[in-house]
């Protein structure tokens, strides 16, 4: 268990931000499930934070119509998206061949694997067609630049995009992705999709620790000969500048380490992450900056969103000023909770008999 407390040296005065409650807060980390249910149950623990979706959360919010009434689903403001990198195949390096991508994947089957045992699969994740997460002005969940179906795929689409880009009867492709059970269920489900119109897709599963290095390397992605490679985003920073500047920044364009995974480089877009706008304490203006760099970086389809990842909360009765934070991947603004403090019970007066 960790113990924080409160800073002697605070100033509410300096602080327009934090309106902190409490003076301590105890963190534990428990190690399952079952041991968290517990410690919530016998009051041990005030709240749990898991960072992650609790299948047994979702059943009982299905079931207890109490319980689902102070219980939140927010995106956490990752989005699951495929990179197309610069120096992929000749067929790739076609833009119509990365739209026929973007119009062959079942979006529903990536849900499905980021689900997981979580029913229903809307509880943990939506399918995305554009890039931007919840968490930041410029999500739109309703904008689609492509055809996709019903969210399983547009063959139709798919293969006419094919024949544009003179790949009629399909490509080859190396897919990379960090090597987790989820990621591995997430690139049998895009391998699935994409064979249906002819684009076979040869597995390159990663280390995890080894897949952040491979990504960030332009010289080892073109060494592994990637065509392909699934990334999980989220803002590097609060705001629209902390999302969309480290994954398409010209900037960081170059043979060295790199976030930008695509190496896509689009100068009306340099032009908006340059602009004061984009950093503006007016969420509208943020909005609008962001929803053109979405729609700009979407006409390339050098970046391919998959889906939004949700997570599911629960508030304890107990607790006071609860709100999400979108900074915090949408979890519940652990600086700002209260907790309710019964009153102390009157004391007890009783009459007694003595007997001798």
């Amino acid at each position: 268990t960790t113990v924080f407390e409160r800073n002697a040296q605070w100033d509410a005065a300096t602080d327009e931000v934090r309106r902190p409650k409490v003076d301590r807060v105890e963190f534990t980390v428990v190690s399952s499930d079952d041991g968290i249910a517990d410690a919530l149950s016998s009051g041990r623990a005030d709240l749990a934070v898991q960072g992650r979706m609790d299948s047994s959360l979702a059943q009982r919010v299905l079931d207890d119509p109490s319980f689902a009434s102070a219980s939140d689903n927010p995106g956490t403001g990752r989005t699951a998206m495929l990179a197309v990198p610069a120096y992929s195949s000749a067929a790739l390096l076609d833009v119509d061949c990365r739209r026929a991508v973007y119009s062959a994947v079942d979006r529903l089957g990536v849900v499905s694997a980021l689900a997981g045992d979580v029913t229903p699969v809307e509880f943990a994740a939506a399918p995305a067609t554009s890039l931007s997460p919840a968490t930041i002005p410029s999500f739109d969940w309703s904008y689609q630049p492509f055809a996709v179906g019903d969210g399983s795929g547009d063959l139709g689409a798919a293969r006419a995009s094919l024949e544009r880009c003179g790949y009629g009867s399909g490509f080859g492709i190396r897919f990379a992705f960090a090597h987790t059970a989820v990621n591995v269920a997430i690139a049998s489900s895009v391998s699935a999709a994409l064979a249906r119109v002819g684009i076979t897709v040869e597995s390159v599963p990663v280390d995890p620790v080894d897949y952040a290095v491979l990504t960030a390397s332009p010289a080892a992605m073109r060494a592994a000969r990637v065509d392909l490679a699934l990334l999980v985003r989220s803002p590097a920073v609060s705001g629209t500048w902390g999302f969309w500047y480290p994954l398409v920044s010209g900037a960081l364009v170059g043979p060295g380490p790199s976030t930008n995974v695509a190496h896509v480089r689009i100068p009306s877009v340099d032009i908006l992450l340059r602009s004061s706008e984009i950093t503006s304490t007016s969420p509208g203006i943020q909005e609008n900056v962001g929803r053109m760099i979405d729609r700009l970086v979407l006409d390339t389809c050098s970046y391919i969103p998959l889906a939004t990842v949700q997570t599911l909360l629960h508030r304890p009765a107990n607790l006071t000023n609860i709100t999400t934070n979108g900074a915090l991947s949408n979890e519940y603004d652990l600086v700002q909770l209260g907790k309710l403090t019964p009153p102390p019970l009157p004391p007890v007066v009783s009459t007694g008999i003595r007997l001798n």
